[in-house]
């Protein structure tokens, strides 16, 4: 077997999954998935295999990333593959770590418990010695060489969206209407990275505007989901729109062309997935410019974004304006095709172990 996945199962699992089968020899991949919920929404395939936490799992993992010539680590969240890994440092050499963001920026809110210590000294010492580094956009990894010393050669990587390019060419664009309601999203789950009481208190200087406020709040702590929706019915009222149940793919694309702007106060890489899809469909988006995406979106590939750090100094007019927003379309079905993903996993599986 040529490739390992260690992948959790996550909301682009399914589609990874399928996108390797289909357009790849499906003979040379096999996907350990862990984690909780492994059952939930996978299908059963001969080369998808689940690791619980039991020692007959955890054998299965070890027999595999010894069998395979090379390991891709679909994050790396999980304590006990950290401590794996840190133990048998000579596996660290056909290792590729796929950053998904919240696996590198805990470095910022590392715990101070000896515990918390130890863990993080593992981590730095996979990460120095990892062989190769994949990010979504190339900032994450110059905060892995500036925080963890990293040194693995680096590639691009890119993810399926759930978000098929069809849904989206099937939807008309909306645009905004002078006597609408203006809607507008904030965040894209139910993480407390979304920052969402910040930005329902930074938007409160609109809230007497014709607006409605969604928050997709399905997807995260569900805990921290019910206290963001309190707070937004707290502070809007009846202009806030908590979504706390799941939408299928279709759902959730329709749902995203009701919106005319997007809101995302994230102080890291995250919601790549939302963020081209709206802006394919010519909505406003705002992120951070101090954020690695910025550089990615903005200077790499050229799309219109604007400054969630400058809300505070727009009036709700110059807040809602698109007129710079309706050209991204073209530049963005790129990252929708597959032809030019499969060109992205053909040169990070290229290189032979």
């Amino acid at each position: 077997m040529k490739y390992l996945h260690i992948f959790p199962n996550e909301k682009f699992t399914e589609s990874y999954i399928d996108f390797i089968n289909n357009l790849f020899n499906m003979d040379d991949h096999i996907f350990l998935i862990t984690g909780k919920n492994i059952d939930a929404k996978l299908t059963t395939r001969v080369n998808v295999k689940a690791i619980l936490n039991n020692p007959r799992s955890k054998v299965i993992l070890l027999k595999e990333m010894y069998r395979c010539r090379r390991i891709f680590l679909h994050s790396l969240f999980n304590r006990e593959l950290v401590f794996l890994l840190f133990i048998q440092p000579w596996l660290l050499k056909k290792c590729n770590w796929i950053v998904w963001g919240g696996d590198l920026y805990c470095y910022e809110s590392k715990g101070k418990s000896i515990k918390s210590k130890l863990y993080e000294v593992m981590r730095k010492f996979i990460f120095k010695n990892m062989q190769e580094i994949t990010t979504l956009v190339k900032g994450d990894y110059e905060l892995a060489k500036e925080w963890y010393s990293v040194k693995g050669k680096y590639y691009h990587g890119i993810y399926i969206n759930p978000i098929k390019l069809e849904f989206l060419d099937s939807i008309e664009k909306r645009h905004i209407e002078n006597n609408g309601i203006i809607n507008i999203q904030i965040g894209n789950s139910a993480d407390k990275n979304n920052r969402h009481f910040e930005m329902l208190d930074l938007l409160s200087k609109y809230k007497n505007e014709n607006i409605c406020i969604y928050a997709p709040l399905s997807y995260g702590n569900r805990e921290y989901a019910l206290s963001v929706a309190e707070y937004g019915k707290e502070v809007y009222g009846e202009k806030f729109k908590p979504l706390l149940n799941f939408l299928r793919p279709e759902e959730y694309t329709r749902y995203l062309a009701s919106i005319h702007i997007a809101v995302f106060g994230h102080e890291r890489q995250q919601a790549l997935g939302n963020i081209f899809a709206l802006l394919y469909l010519g909505k406003k988006v705002y992120i951070r410019n101090d954020v690695s995406t910025w550089d990615y979106l903005r200077n790499q590939l050229d799309l219109s974004l604007s400054n969630y750090l400058d809300i505070s100094k727009l009036s709700f007019s110059q807040f809602i304006s698109i007129e710079n927003c309706l050209n991204d379309r073209e530049k963005v079905r790129m990252v929708f095709d597959n032809d030019y993903i499969k060109k992205v996993w053909e040169n990070i599986f290229r290189k032979e172990g």
